[in-house]
């Protein structure tokens, strides 16, 4: 072989073989940006399960406030019978 017709074939795969870096680097990136949207996703479906979970026990704290409210009421009711 000649001197030109190495390189050119050295030029050659080198082009090859950025057009497959290319690709694979065009493969990497499309994956990288469904992992963020799944994960994004994943994120905003946690973030509104938390958010009911401490509404719920927002709520349950409430009625259990209430709850001893009324037990502290009747405990009140029963010792002032008691007296009289």
């Amino acid at each position: 072989m000649t001197r030109s017709s190495d390189m050119k074939q050295l030029g050659e795969e080198m082009v090859l073989a950025l057009k497959e870096r290319l690709e694979q680097l065009k493969e990497i990136r499309d994956y990288v940006k469904q992992l963020l949207a799944r994960f994004e996703s994943e994120r905003k479906e946690m973030s509104q399960q938390l958010q009911q979970m401490l509404e719920d026990y927002r709520q349950e704290r409430v009625r259990t406030h209430e709850t001893w409210q009324e037990v502290l009421e009747e405990l009140r009711r029963v010792r002032e019978s008691g007296r009289s």
